[in-house]
């Protein structure tokens, strides 16, 4: 994948084609077993950043992410 180990900020940075390259991937993802990809993320720093605040959507964001 052409974004492979690169930062994200928004998605006016990527082709068409990255993006459904990410919806497919994220689709793959959500059809797989959880347990299969459970220390995926391990190491790595994840982050969520907001430009309003939104107490609900902070904190929904970050469960997603523990989960």
């Amino acid at each position: 994948m052409a974004f492979l180990n690169k930062g994200l900020l928004g998605l006016k940075e990527l082709s068409r084609d990255q993006i459904e390259q990410i919806i497919e991937l994220a689709l793959w993802f959500s059809r797989s077993d959880p347990s299969a990809n459970s220390d995926l993320l391990a190491g790595k720093t994840l982050l969520s950043a907001f430009f309003q605040p939104s107490t609900r959507t902070r904190l929904s964001h970050e469960a997603a992410m523990v989960q």
